[in-house]
């Protein structure tokens, strides 16, 4: 046992970033073997044996051919003589090929630079056929042009695509920057259950059945009772990587199984929790060759939707929403009726970006576009024959309106209706300028992160059509585990939608890349929101009787965060959608087009577990 270990110590220090030694090979491919190269074709100091598959050939006279070799590292070059190795000549594209050669300097007109290893080749004195690739639904050098259901089904041979092979191997190493973090901060991994209870918080769960007449595990949503019950277990800094599950449907770019970092504290406010977050972020982008400016910018609730119409709000670029329910337009009853809100943003360019066709497909409803003229005084516009000359000067000085600009009003009688209408439109607009390359930033950073905080702690209750929910007239805006905050809790039972929550989430370019919150850490408070407030009945209380007990047991103050590191992932890399950053995706609809899941069963499995 001794010299095994002694083995695999050598083998870590030796294994680490670039210098990782390959089992079966002396390097990777696209490693950089300058320093290899010899003058001499036969020189045994420069001689290297590489593995990978074979990605694409060429043959240039009956003697002379190249082919390019690859794997999960990079791509080599490879020169050889058709007529003596075979193997190399008439395999198919894709087969996995090892070779013995010696580096060489390319010739300087055949360099490329968009190779690592493209200033060199490998003059192949040795080559063997290890498995030959058959009847491939596609190639490699042509998977862009491949539907994405049909990569998606053969799935183990799109991994090979570089850059799949990048964003999963930038996922690994921001996974161990966390990490690493969190162990020198004293932080322990502790891994929690999958199998759960149902209980009546979050989204819909996936329910599993047991062999127990009418007993069902439901999938953990997420790890947050479990982790409560850390703290009252005395494990005051808990992480892991927490994969979770929700049944959300055809929810656009949703996966139905994903992973987030998962983490409590116990004795924190929240400066604790954004000082730790900024601080594993900013090792998390630098290990991604990212720089992320801090302290991150706060904003509360309130500011968010009044200024962006959304929770999350992208602010790389202006087009800030203003209010102008109390100015002088809201007794303009020609234009905005009965309305008692009206908001509006400037959309620079956006007149020579759209036509007014397209723009007018754009607008949802209740919305007025009104153009910039030339002159600086007047809009222009169906609308402006409904306004004075003053209140359009007036707008074109207070919305910094030009020649090629349009201001978009939005109005109507609920500020949240407005205000979440206005920001998809924002949102919509922006996409429009961005793929015309006519968006201006605010600055060159590439990332904007903030915090977002002063939640509402409760809201209406707005559920699915046939989804359960005991004639309750209120939701948790998050969950119900989030504490009040301290100078509204007197109002929980009185005025409870008028109480904020100690919820906050990071956002980055528009992206809630996380959520949490101070938690209800005294058992008579939990149980009243429970109760009193989201009234929840007895028979649903007895599902969170397990945490009540836990709180009860002199449980400290505590709170806590989880990322979602699909989506973290994702814009780190640019990744269009979460399916290019995680191994095995499912669909839209929830389905692993790899192995066919999820399938049916037989009728004996189904007797069972009492299915049928």
């Amino acid at each position: 046992s001794d010299s095994v270990g002694s083995s695999r110590r050598a083998t870590t220090s030796s294994s680490s970033g670039s210098g990782t030694v390959p089992y079966g090979r002396t390097h990777y491919c696209g490693a950089d073997l300058s320093h290899l190269i010899s003058s001499s074709a036969s020189s045994a100091s420069s001689s290297v044996q590489l593995s990978g598959w074979l990605r694409h050939r060429r043959q240039l006279n009956p003697t002379f051919a190249f082919a390019v070799l690859a794997d999960g590292h990079g791509q080599t070059q490879v020169v050889y003589n058709p007529q003596i190795h075979t193997a190399l000549q008439s395999a198919p594209l894709e087969s996995q090929i090892r070779v013995i050669g010696n580096v060489s300097a390319r010739p300087l007109d055949a360099t490329n630079s968009t190779m690592s290893s493209g200033n060199y080749e490998v003059h192949v004195s040795e080559c063997t056929l290890l498995n030959e690739a058959r009847d491939l639904p596609f190639f490699l050098h042509k998977a862009d042009q491949v539907a994405e259901e049909v990569r998606l089904r053969y799935r183990h041979l799109d991994l090979r695509r570089p850059q799949l092979q990048h964003n999963l191997r930038l996922r690994a190493r921001v996974y161990e920057s966390m990490r690493s973090v969190l162990f020198e901060r004293g932080f322990v991994d502790v891994e929690t259950p999958t199998l759960f209870r149902s209980t009546p918080e979050g989204a819909r769960e996936f329910l599993v059945p047991t062999r127990q007449k009418d007993r069902f595990y439901a999938l953990t949503q997420s790890p947050q009772q479990y982790k409560q019950l850390l703290m009252a277990g005395g494990f005051d800094r808990y992480y892991q990587f927490a994969r979770c599950y929700r049944d959300e449907g055809h929810r656009a770019d949703r996966q139905p199984e994903f992973t987030q970092l998962d983490l409590e504290m116990s004795h924190v406010e929240e400066e604790n929790i954004y000082e730790l977050i900024e601080c594993l972020l900013v090792e998390a982008f630098a290990a991604a060759g990212h720089t992320l400016p801090t302290p991150f910018p706060r904003m509360t609730y309130a500011e968010a939707m009044l200024r962006y119409g959304v929770d999350k709000p992208d602010t790389r670029y202006e087009m800030c929403i203003e209010d102008l329910s109390t100015s002088d337009l809201a007794s303009n009853a020609t234009l905005f009726y009965e309305s008692t809100v009206i908001r509006a943003f400037a959309a620079p360019a956006l007149a020579e970006v759209l036509s007014k066709k397209k723009l007018q497909a754009l607008l949802p409803k209740n919305t007025i576009s009104l153009f910039g003229t030339s002159d600086g005084v007047q809009l222009s516009g169906s609308a402006c024959k409904s306004l004075s000359t003053v209140q359009q000067t007036r707008l074109i000085q207070q919305f910094s309106v030009h020649q090629g600009d349009v201001l978009l009003l939005t109005h109507g009688t609920d500020e949240e209706t407005v205000a979440s209408t206005l920001g998809r439109l924002r949102i919509a607009v922006a996409n429009e300028l961005r793929a015309a390359d006519r968006l201006v930033f605010c600055s060159d950073e590439p990332f904007r992160p903030l915090w977002v905080h002063d939640f509402p702690l409760f809201s209406r209750a707005d559920h699915e059509e046939g989804e359960e929910y005991d004639g309750r007239t209120l939701d948790a805006t998050h969950h119900p585990f989030t504490a009040p905050a301290p100078e509204d809790a007197h109002r929980l039972l009185s005025d409870p939608l008028s109480v904020r929550g100690r919820h906050y989430d990071c956002v980055l370019n528009g992206v809630e890349l996380g959520g949490g919150s101070i938690r209800i850490h005294q058992a008579d408070v939990q149980l009243s929101v429970l109760r009193d407030v989201l009234g929840l009945p007895e028979s649903r209380l007895h599902s969170f009787s397990h945490l009540l007990t836990a709180l009860a047991s002199g449980c400290p103050p505590h709170g806590g965060i989880a990322l979602g590191m699909d989506r973290l992932i994702a814009v780190m890399c640019g990744a269009s959608s979460l399916r290019e950053v995680i191994a095995f995706p499912k669909t839209s609809s929830g389905n692993e087009l790899l192995s066919g899941a999820p399938a049916e069963v037989t009728s004996a499995q189904k007797l069972e577990y009492h299915l049928r």
